[in-house]
């Protein structure tokens, strides 16, 4: 009767041990889970963010070969730019400019 005890004793040590194994194995995996969805998050929200930065950029880039196609195409554009740039003016015009302070 004493045998039995002893064998009857190992199959529940061996059945804790497990158990301990097993609790400790579903702990990690949900701390290694809200790692996971927490990092899933910031790199959704860093997508978002980068996809406005695109499409601004991307609006930029049509305005600006918007206004490279003007500048190709109409001479008096490129006249009007050059004279606002240089300060300069055709014969005829008067300049009037604020006085600086």
């Amino acid at each position: 009767m004493l045998s039995k005890k002893k064998t009857g004793s190992v199959p529940v040590v061996v059945f804790t041990v497990l158990a301990v194994l097993w609790g400790a194995e579903v702990l990690f995996f949900y701390e290694t889970l809200d790692s996971a969805t927490e990092e899933r998050d910031r790199l959704i929200a860093l997508e978002e963010e980068k996809a406005a930065e695109r499409e601004e950029l991307e609006r930029r880039v049509q305005e600006l070969q918007h206004y490279t196609d003007i500048m190709l195409m109409d001479a008096d554009f490129i006249e009007k730019e050059a004279r606002e740039i240089t300060g300069g003016a055709v014969e005829g015009e008067i300049i009037i400019r604020p006085e600086e302070g």
